[in-house]
């Protein structure tokens, strides 16, 4: 299992709480899309045999290369 850790840090040196609030939720949400933490948890969320990843592999590689062909000319 990945351990990732995201800290944020909320400061309350400003008058509207409200405010402080969202900059420090806008903070936390861009540390998590940033880190790749929702990505980690939405592939784990089932269990995918190894045979179905390497043939998802693959066939994400035939795709790239088809379009990479068709680019080309």
């Amino acid at each position: 299992m990945h351990k990732i850790r995201v800290s944020i840090n909320v400061r309350d040196n400003e008058k509207d709480n409200a405010e402080a609030f969202a900059k420090a939720l806008n903070r936390f949400k861009k540390a998590v899309a940033k880190s790749g933490i929702l990505r980690l948890v939405k592939d784990k969320r089932h269990y995918v045999k190894p045979s179905d990843v390497r043939h998802q592999k693959t066939q994400e590689l035939k795709r790239k290369r088809k379009l990479a062909k068709r680019n080309k000319k």
